[in-house]
């Protein structure tokens, strides 16, 4: 009993220390996460956070919850064909629980999210990155079992990697952590389960706990893709896991599916069929599952054909791969033309993505000769390759060309493999000199990053600083010219404003959003013509095209305030509302120009206009009787004839019945003067059979009219 109880003791003293060790190594991770991050709390709203947070109505707290479910990440209408397809309702309600927690009264009436509470946004997202990182330590346990010195490394390049300070720092990279979050979770759970039901106890408990916890790890993977859609990679990790981990101590490859083949099927059967649901389940949600109005400005690859989409495609995963190992520069933005494209097989970027491939075809070669220590190198390599399978464009073009913030969980496995390659080296060589030195390099990387990341959050501190950042990195950038451009609007820097505009149009010559702002920016300089032109061109843009208009009206309204009478501002707003399918409105203001060009006596003008007002009123009496005058004017009586009695019936045109019969009584008047001065004159039959036609008519609209007008003057005795 007493050697028993000593045994025990002795057990318990273990897992202390044991536990006592992965506390001090968390604590290590935690404080290099710290550090590293400890100046990006107080940064404000930048980039995409003011789509996506600041003016995203589902944010706000009054607004109807369940309307976010039909929403996609930014807001709009998922079903509709110019949604993003990014539906991410999980992301979105922690910011809505995030403004909600941190919010005054005052906050939470607020339409938009108000700036002084990025501070409660960056906490948030600080924290869940020190989830994740805690979270890799983990997974490199269960990967390489009990080799705590890849775990800590792990932990630490990972908490320090300066390629997640736009997921961190940027706080709509929420969507990445929470998925990244959700996807280790489900694994970790998933994997648990699967130890468990090939051990060889077997009770009713067993089989209920095995149950519970795989749906547990399929809901989990569930908010993983209700997190952000490219969570829906962590079912082939899954499938991977069974494939490459579940085996112990082999030594050579046939031999990992030496094992109970009915476990296997039935797991990956479950996993690959509740995939299907969750596939069809998005599919009815989002209408399309992938992005289809994707812009040559954000991904000029997915413009290219042939062999210039696999050179181009192959430089984009080399550009990836150079941020994995060492982002020596990093952009918020990388549109046309930040990356020029390979057009031709002898660029020598062509030479670097062969190297990149050539060593991945190595490593996992290197693998499978080393199949007991190889099949976990695989494993790894399989997560990295389905992670970033989303945004590599081989199976569907993404809305990006590359995003930083889409190396979050490829970077994973990434920090495992450099924590793994640094503890067999250590292990491998016998001299402490030796054993020291990739410890020393591998440190050395650790403060590398650290020190950049440090750095770079100071970059996301506002729009300004991390613009004026991306033009120094990316100075061929058109979108990265034109929001300096829109800053410089801002600040009312006219000048410069129009400069970066201008370079954006000389980078992108199809930049349509660029026409609107350029226009305001001449407008604001007081050159009005060169203004109002490129404003008119902003109506031609569909993603400009409603603030354009409402630029224009206001400024056409202000201008007639001035002068009524300026026909270019009438004719503007005519065209304005005619572009916006308001045609009465626009026939109005046609008309109203064609009478004033008439008064000016430029008939041509004012019968174009006219004619333009009929086209678009046919049944408008006061732009029949309107256009008729103008058209009498321009000597054309015939035509001022058809629309003086298209605007004379009593019953429909009673506004215009009164005028029009008296114009028409002039105008035959006119037409038969000639016979009634000279009788020998011949005037055509029909104008006196139209005469005859009209003139009971024009009788008793001259009654009708005098009988009201009587009714109307008091009497006399009155």
């Amino acid at each position: 009993m007493e050697h028993r109880s000593g045994v025990q003791e002795e057990s318990k003293s273990v897992k202390r220390i044991a536990l006592s060790k992965h506390l001090v190594l968390l604590s290590l991770i935690v404080v290099c996460a710290a550090i590293c991050y400890s100046n990006s709390l107080g940064g404000e709203f930048c980039f995409d956070d003011h789509f996506a947070v600041v003016r995203n109505t589902d944010v706000n707290p009054s607004s109807p919850v369940m309307e976010m479910l039909h929403h996609d990440f930014w807001g709009a209408d998922i079903s509709r064909d110019d949604s993003h397809k990014s539906y991410r309702p999980l992301c979105t309600l922690s910011f809505r629980w995030n403004r909600q927690l941190f919010s005054t009264p005052e906050d939470i009436n607020s339409t938009e999210t108000p700036q002084h509470l990025s501070t409660a946004f960056h906490k948030v997202n600080f924290f869940l990155h020190v989830a994740v990182c805690l979270m890799v330590y983990g997974l490199s346990f269960i990967v390489f079992e009990s080799d705590g010195l890849t775990a800590v490394l792990s932990g630490l390049i990972f908490a320090s990697h300066p390629i997640h300070v736009e997921a961190v720092t940027g706080i709509v990279g929420r969507s990445e952590l929470l998925c990244a979050i959700f996807c280790l979770a489900a694994y970790f759970v998933y994997s648990w389960t699967v130890r468990l039901s090939l051990s060889k106890s077997s009770s009713v408990i067993k089989s209920i706990t095995c149950t519970v916890s795989f749906g547990a790890a399929l809901i989990l993977a569930s908010c993983a893709i209700l997190s952000k859609e490219t969570g829906f990679t962590i079912f082939a990790v899954m499938v991977a896991h069974e494939l490459l981990l579940v085996p112990r101590n082999v030594s050579h490859l046939p031999s990992i599916f030496d094992r109970p083949k009915w476990p296997f099927l039935r797991n990956c059967s479950i996993v690959c069929a509740f995939a299907v649901v969750v596939l069809v389940c998005r599919k009815l949600i989002t209408v399309s599952m992938v992005l289809s109005n994707y812009r040559h400005l954000e991904n000029p690859i997915a413009y290219t054909s042939g062999w210039q989409l696999i050179y181009n495609i192959a430089m984009l995963h080399t550009k990836y791969f150079q941020l994995l190992v060492y982002p020596s520069t990093m952009s918020p933005d990388y549109s046309f033309n930040c990356l020029p494209l390979v057009e031709k097989l002898y660029d020598i970027r062509n030479l670097y993505s062969l190297l990149l491939f050539l060593f991945l075809a190595n490593l996992g070669l290197l693998c499978l000769r080393h199949i007991n220590e190889g099949r976990r190198w695989l494993f790894l390599l399989l997560w990295f390759g389905v992670f970033a399978l989303p945004s590599s464009n081989i199976f569907f073009f993404v809305g990006t060309m590359v995003g930083e913030r889409l190396l979050y969980s490829p970077s994973i496995p990434f920090s495992i493999m450099i924590a793994r390659a640094t503890s067999q080296l250590v292990h491998k060589f016998r001299q402490k000199l030796l054993k020291a030195l990739p410890l020393v390099i591998t440190v050395t990387l650790i403060l590398t990053y650290g020190r950049k990341t440090f750095l770079q959050n100071k970059v996301w501190a506002d729009d300004a600083t991390l613009f004026a950042h991306a033009e120094q990195v990316c100075p061929s950038s058109a979108k990265v010219q034109y929001i300096l451009g829109t800053q410089a609007l801002h600040s009312e820097n006219f000048q410069t404003a129009i400069t970066h505009f201008q370079r954006a149009l000389q980078i992108e010559p199809i930049y349509c959003d660029v026409w609107h702002s350029l226009g305001i920016s001449y407008w604001r300089l007081s050159d009005f013509k060169t203004g109002l032109q490129f404003m008119r061109q902003g109506l031609d843009c569909k993603y400009t095209e409603v603030v354009a208009a409402e630029s224009l009206h206001t400024i056409y309204t202000e201008l007639l305030k001035y002068n009524p009478r300026d026909t270019s501002s009438i004719t503007g707003l005519a065209e304005l509302f005619e572009r916006v399918n308001l045609t009465q409105q626009a026939a109005k203001y046609y008309i109203n120009a064609a009478t004033i060009l008439s008064e000016k006596k430029d008939h041509e003008s004012s019968v174009s206009y006219s004619r333009k007002a009929l086209l678009l009123a046919p049944y408008d009496c006061e732009a029949q009787y309107f256009a008729a005058r103008c058209f009498q004017s321009a000597g054309n009586e015939r035509e001022a004839i058809i629309h003086y009695t298209l605007s004379s019936w009593e019953h429909n045109c009673s506004n215009t019945y009164y005028q029009s019969m008296d114009a028409l009584v002039g105008i035959y008047q006119q037409l038969l003067l000639p016979s009634r001065q000279h009788p020998q004159a011949i005037v055509p039959a029909s104008i006196r059979e139209e005469w005859e036609q009209l003139l009971p008519r024009a009788l008793a609209a001259k009654a009708s009219l005098e009988q009201k007008q009587k009714l109307i003057t008091p009497s006399k005795n009155t």
